[in-house]
């Protein structure tokens, strides 16, 4: 396979990735810049909502990424069926009972995440039941979640992209509906924007299991037989690579949510700036995502396959690309949030931030994308999870978290020197990163 051809295998699952992401960012935007005509305290309260939401998504998406990591392994081996099916069975088993635990504590407890965040009585209850509704939404995320890893490992990724089309259309049809009360609907403000999402989320997971049964080859009754035939070393292997994943994911976002409640006790101002540029950012790691989840999945099959060379070459393709498009993603960041932030109804000093803000933002995508193609489309890909979890919990915990304690309550340092630090992180992970590859340990085959 010639340099070129790698870049096309690359390319190709990684496009409807990154689609999907950008999709899904936009409908973010969407959402903001429509709770954001309410009130700021309309758009601090779904900040609120939507950061909790995307904690508790990384936690259940990381689970469903272990099942990934095998999944496409075994896709490119091609001689253990059971044992794919067997993997999916068990990541579908532990993402929606996770779920359900975290579902039941936001539907019945809400008062208890929102209180971290604020202590202004009007936001809390504006945020309340919007999540609660984000409590329901995390069961279907979860099931829907396993389908997508599915497609992707076995190179059907458009498939996900088509059913999330389908949710983004109805999605933004109900938003404007529901938040307003237009067409007959009633008034339901930023409660109407969660159960506009729940909605959609649901009907785009029936349209996934509508395509797994349609496209599925292995007969109903050779499913139920290797699921009720799976052997202790699978579920062993299973939580030997996923257990890592969990961590560093429950790790990572955790740290990054510290973070968020660390810029959020600056005040309601700079919260509502957060909330606007989270987004901005957000946009540009989608396309990241692709890039680094469709390395993930071409590296994974060639290990499968026990083409260990051949995997070698396609990750320093994969880090030359990560390099290109990351430059390529920051400038288009860097155009759309700056349209982006001029169509809010924030205050002029709040969208003076946010451009400064918007500047670090873009060199963080750029660096960004090259660590997480080294990270999750390379070490991941071959069962390296534990240095993944090592370098996420040594640059985010003993180095960045401490010194933004520092710059924000002892220096009482702007938003904008704090917003710096915490970007640092990526520079410290790209040189340890790189050198992890080259020392091969991830050439591995994780089939057993």
């Amino acid at each position: 396979m010639s340099h070129i051809d790698r870049t096309k295998t690359i390319l190709a699952l990684s496009i409807p990735i990154a689609i999907q992401g950008v999709l899904l960012t936009s409908l973010g935007f969407m959402d903001s810049i429509m709770v954001s005509s309410l009130s700021e305290d309309h758009l601090a309260a779904m900040g609120i909502g939507s950061r909790w939401f995307w904690f508790l998504s990384s936690f259940l998406f990381s689970i469903a990424a272990g099942a990934s990591i095998i999944l496409a392994q075994l896709n490119g081996d091609k001689k253990k069926p059971a044992q794919f099916v067997q993997i999916a069975f068990i990541g579908l088993l532990m993402v929606t009972g996770t779920s359900l635990i975290i579902g039941f504590v936001f539907v019945f407890f809400p008062q208890l995440p929102i209180s971290l965040f604020t202590k202004s009585d009007t936001v809390s209850a504006l945020a309340r039941p919007y999540i609660q509704c984000m409590g329901l939404l995390a069961v279907i995320t979860a099931i829907s979640a396993i389908f997508d890893s599915i497609f992707r490992a076995v190179k059907k990724s458009r498939l996900s992209l088509y059913s999330f089309i389908v949710e983004l259309v109805v999605n933004m049809a109900l938003n404007y509906c529901l938040i307003f009360g237009k067409m007959g609907f009633p008034e339901l403000g930023i409660l109407g924007a969660g159960v506009a999402s729940l909605i959609a989320r649901t009907l785009r997971t029936g349209v996934l299991m509508a395509f797994m049964h349609h496209y599925s080859p292995i007969p109903l009754i050779d499913l139920i037989s290797y699921i009720v035939t799976i052997k202790r070393s699978v579920v062993k292997n299973y939580c030997r690579i996923t257990g890592p994943v969990v961590v560093s994911s429950l790790v990572w976002s955790t740290g990054v949510f510290v973070v968020h409640a660390l810029f959020a006790s600056m005040g309601s101002q700079e919260l509502a700036v957060m909330t606007f540029i989270t987004p901005i950012e957000c946009f540009g790691l989608a396309l990241v995502g692709g890039i680094c989840q469709g390395s993930s999945v071409a590296i994974g099959n060639t290990l499968g396959a026990r083409r260990f060379d051949e995997a070698e070459k396609l990750a320093a393709v994969a880090v030359k690309l990560a390099f290109f498009s990351g430059i390529v993603i920051a400038v288009c960041a860097a155009l759309v949030g700056y349209q982006l932030i001029n169509l809010t109804n924030l205050p002029p000093e709040s969208q003076a931030t946010a451009h400064e803000l918007l500047f670090v933002v873009v060199i963080s995508i750029a660096v960004r994308c090259v660590t997480a193609t080294q990270m999750h489309g390379i070490l991941k890909s071959g069962g390296d999870t534990k240095f993944c979890m090592y370098m996420d919990g040594v640059s985010q915990w003993l180095i960045i978290i401490p010194l933004l304690v520092i710059a924000i309550h002892y220096f009482h340092m702007p938003l904008f020197y704090a917003f710096l630090f915490v970007q640092a992180e990526e520079f410290i992970k790209l040189v340890p990163s790189q050198l992890r590859i080259r020392s091969n340990h991830w050439r591995t085959a994780l089939a057993v």
